[in-house]
């Protein structure tokens, strides 16, 4: 789907790894600033890790983390990653997985199961930062910039705004 309010794709990665009957990922832009990246593996999976890069050169990046947020804090601009399961373990290291790059801080977050849902929210530095609160089932209440937004995964579904598209 793509129209001017909501773009959405769907990547399938199951070819990749052996003994996993499906390992696909749904990402949505909800216009102007808001991605949902809903994750799901279907065969032996006792839990997933999430990894995200965030450009560092200057070294003035950093992660600040708990259970349901991490928040990437440049001097001017800050990235919020909302997710929509408990985190059981976090790292931050600098650098990518193969040492390559350089100017890169890393952060991984793992959780049990086999579906991973992260909400991430851009604004600048000066704006007030999004307000999430999550529920029992996992739904994500979102509310920024004088907007509300609720998304979660159901089934084999990841719903946002009441907008369901299959994973």
């Amino acid at each position: 789907k793509h129209d001017p309010a909501i773009s959405t794709l769907l990547a399938d990665a199951s070819a990749c790894y052996e003994g996993i009957a499906a390992c696909r990922r749904r990402v949505v832009f909800v216009r102007p600033d808001l991605i949902v990246m809903a994750d799901r593996v279907d065969g032996p999976c006792a839990g997933l890790t999430w990894l995200m890069q965030g450009y560092n050169p200057d070294g003035a990046a950093q992660w600040h983390c708990d259970e349901l947020k991490a928040e990437l804090i440049r001097p001017a601009a800050r990235l919020a990653v909302f997710f929509g399961q408990p985190i059981d373990r976090f790292a931050v290291t600098a650098g990518t997985l193969d040492g390559q790059a350089k100017g890169i801080l890393r952060l991984s977050a793992g959780a049990k199961g086999n579906r991973f849902l992260a909400v991430l929210v851009p604004f600048r530095s000066d704006e007030e930062p999004p307000a999430c609160t999550r529920a029992a089932d996992g739904a994500l209440s979102l509310r920024f910039r004088n907007r509300s937004h609720v998304v979660q995964t159901n089934g084999d579904k990841v719903v946002v705004n009441g907008q369901r598209f299959p994973m």
